[in-house]
């Protein structure tokens, strides 16, 4: 017989502007990202639930170029145009940090879904026939190809999801829409109702809240825009990277948005994306201002990242490569800031 709700891991719940669990507790998420591709590994979920992290981001790319030609998840072959070994792979770290107590939210990546204009190489890599031109191909200018991912491939992940443990909520297709005007918000929203639609069957996921954001990027000072008052199921969400973090009072203007959001429409908020490299903050002042800040408004966050794929140890991630690639250096400096704003 097939399973029913009961029967399903239970999730998170929105009750106005606060998430929480299903013992009835408020959660506030405070984690880090896996967002490198191939570099994260399920044993490293053992070592962030250390540190005290209670949630974990984690990343599959689909149709885009980033960098690395095997990257991309998309596949015209395969189920549902995913390409087994990386669902298998992105299924094994959501896997692995549910298993260690850790809530997760996992999201589907598309820089050709996005923009398709970020460079010349992903224009080529997304309008190979130069049919679109300028407004580059996307979600937005083929419809064809938001359909496949908000009808196929979303569906048939979120209908596997469903039935692992401590999913947090399903964050739809990041940063939408960058650097694109108000013109764009109006389809972003149209773009996550048909995501949320095809989801929202009883055959596929009746119950996982959603993550969103506005277009531009997921211009956080813009994190209104994004707002579906007809949805009581959703979390809404604005980046604080850089120049955020490396900047005080832009800071402060991003972060005071999203709070307004949060309590002018009663709504759920969180921070997927915050951090800054490290050569902007080599003190970890702005880093310690920036978490206090978060902690001080109780809004959620994921940290800007766990791992990065080149041997930069200037960049974001809490973990670079060594000069030789064969292993990995750890910023303990960083992560001890983290394991003490984490600390039970």
């Amino acid at each position: 017989m097939p399973a029913t709700q009961t029967d399903l891991p239970p999730r998170l719940r929105v009750d106005g502007p606060r998430l929480l669990k299903p013992n009835g507790t408020e959660f506030i998420p405070r984690g880090l990202n896996f967002g490198s591709w191939g570099e994260d590994d399920p044993l490293d979920a053992v070592q962030v639930a250390s540190m005290g992290s209670n949630i974990v981001r984690v990343a599959l790319r689909w149709w885009g170029k980033w960098g690395d030609e095997t990257v991309d998840a998309r596949d015209n072959d395969a189920f549902a145009f995913l390409r087994r070994e990386h669902f298998e792979r992105w299924l094994g770290l959501i896997t692995a940090v549910a298993q260690e107590g850790m809530w997760v939210v996992p999201f589907i990546d598309s820089n050709c879904g996005q923009s398709g204009t970020q460079d010349a190489g992903t224009m080529a890599y997304c309008d190979p026939y130069q049919s679109w031109g300028a407004r580059g191909r996307n979600f937005f200018t083929d419809p064809s190809m938001r359909r496949v991912f908000s009808q196929i491939v979303w569906p048939a992940a979120a209908a596997r999801l469903r039935t692992v443990a401590k999913i947090a909520f399903l964050e739809l297709a990041p940063e939408l829409a960058g650097e694109r005007g108000p013109e764009y918000a109006a389809p972003v929203r149209e773009f996550y109702r048909e995501c949320i639609a095809a989801i929202r069957q009883p055959h596929i996921d009746m119950d996982t809240p959603f993550l969103i954001g506005p277009y531009d990027g997921y211009n956080i000072k813009l994190c209104e825009e994004a707002h579906l008052p007809e949805r009581t199921d959703v979390i809404y969400t604005g980046n604080l990277l850089n120049p955020y973090v490396s900047n005080p009072s832009k800071f402060d203007e991003g972060l005071a948005a999203l709070v307004h959001m949060r309590d002018a429409h009663s709504v759920p908020v969180f921070v997927q994306q915050l951090g800054r490299k490290t050569n902007y903050d080599p003190d970890r002042k702005l880093m310690n201002r920036a978490l206090r800040a978060m902690d001080q408004h109780a809004v959620g966050y994921t940290w800007w990242q766990n791992k990065q794929n080149t041997d930069d140890e200037r960049d974001y991630g809490l973990n670079y490569k060594n000069s030789t690639g064969t292993g990995w250096v750890e910023k303990a400096d960083e992560v001890a800031v983290l394991e003490d704003f984490w600390a039970a």
